[in-house]
C-alpha cells in the first residue's frame, strides 16, 4: 500500500510549525506508478518550522522497507530549513532526478541522512539530481551524512555530490557513503566552512571514485576541516552493502586530482586516506590553498 503524491502546485509533504514524530513512507512523491512519468510537485518534503523527531523512510540497507520514491520534483527532493528543525531522519529513500537532491539550510541542526539513494535508482541507473546531491548550507551544523551500517550512495549529480559552503556551516559529519559519477568533484568544501569532519575513523570511511573532476575540493577559505580515512580514487567494496548483486563499479580514480585544495583554505587535516589511481595528482595545492 502507498500514497501518490504528485502534481501539485505546493510541495508533496510539508513538515512544519513544530510538527514532530511522524512517520512518512511507501510513498511515490513526484513521478507516477506505474508509468514512471514525471509528475512533479514543487518540493518533494519540506521540514520547516521547527519540525522535529520526523522520519522520512526506513531503515538503511533494508531494500523497500517503508521508502519512499522522492523523484522528479521542480525543486528540491527534501529541503530542511531553520535553527530549530531538529533531529529529524531521511533514511533509505530515492532522491532522484529533482533540482538539488537534499538541502540542510539556515542552521538546521543534527538532522540524520542515512542510506539513501540520492541520484540512482533502485536498480541502480543514473537519475541524478540537476545540482547538488546533498548540500549542507547556510550555517547548518551537527549534521550527519551517513553513518556505519548507514552510508548514502550519491551519484551523477550535475554539480559535486557532497557540498558544504558558508561560513558557519561547521561540526558537520559525512561517513561511510559512496560518492561516484558527480560533476567538477565527489566533495566540495567552501567559502569558508570549517570544523566538519569527513571519514574520521577506519570504519567511518568514505568512497570517493569516478568523479567527472576532483575526488575532493577543498577551497574558498575552507578552514580547519579535518578528512581522514577516505578512500580516494579506489573503491573500498562496500556498494555489496547497497546491492550484492551489482557489479556497477570498479576500482576507478577520479577524472582530475583525488584531492584539490585552494582558494586560501588553510589548516585543514589530511591524514590515513588512501589516494590513488586518480587520473592526474593525487593532491594538487595551489592558489594559496
Amino acid at each position: 500500500n502507498f500514497n501518490l503524491i504528485t502534481d501539485n502546485i505546493g510541495s508533496g509533504v510539508i513538515l512544519s510549525n513544530l510538527a514532530n514524530n511522524n512517520l512518512i513512507a511507501y510513498n511515490y512523491i513526484g513521478v507516477d506508478y506505474p508509468t514512471q512519468n514525471n509528475a512533479p510537485n514543487l518540493y518533494g518534503v519540506q521540514i520547516i518550522s521547527g519540525a522535529h523527531h520526523n522520519t522520512i523512510g526506513g531503515v538503511p540497507g533494508v531494500l523497500g522497507q517503508k521508502m519512499n520514491i522522492i523523484q522528479s520534483n521542480t525543486k528540491d527532493g527534501v529541503y530542511l530549513d531553520g535553527p530549530t528543525t531538529t533531529l529529524n531522519t531521511i533514511s533509505n529513500n530515492v532522491i532522484a532526478n529533482n533540482t538539488n537532491g537534499i538541502v540542510i539550510t539556515n542552521t538546521a541542526n543534527t538532522n540524520s541522512i542515512m542510506g539513501n539513494y540520492v541520484g540512482l535508482l533502485l536498480n541502480l541507473n543514473a537519475a541524478g539530481n540537476h545540482l547538488y546531491g546533498i548540500r549542507i548550507t547556510g550555517g547548518a551544523y551537527e549534521n550527519k551524512i551517513g553513518s556505519p551500517g548507514g552510508g548514502n550512495l550519491v551519484s551523477d549529480s550535475g554539480y559535486p555530490g557532497i557540498v558544504m559552503d558558508g561560513a558557519a556551516t561547521s561540526y558537520n559529519r559525512v561517513n561511510n557513503n559512496i560518492v561516484y559519477a558527480n560533476q567538477f568533484a565527489g566533495l566540495a568544501v567552501g567559502d569558508s566552512a570549517h570544523h566538519n569532519i569527513i571519514g574520521a575513523t577506519l570504519s567511518e570511511a568514505n568512497d570517493f571514485i569516478k568523479n567527472h573532476g576532483y575526488g575532493v575540493d577543498i577551497g574558498s577559505s575552507a578552514h580547519d576541516n579535518t578528512i581522514s580515512y577516505n578512500n580516494i580514487g579506489v573503491s573500498s567494496g562496500v556498494l555489496a552493502d547497497f546491492d550484492p548483486n551489482s557489479p556497477s563499479i570498479v576500482s576507478t580514480g577520479n577524472e582530475v586530482a583525488g584531492v584539490y585544495v585552494h582558494g586560501a583554505a588553510h589548516d585543514n587535516r589530511f591524514f590515513n586516506n588512501t589516494v590513488a589511481n586518480n587520473f592526474t595528482e593525487g593532491f594538487f595545492i595551489a592558489n594559496s590553498g
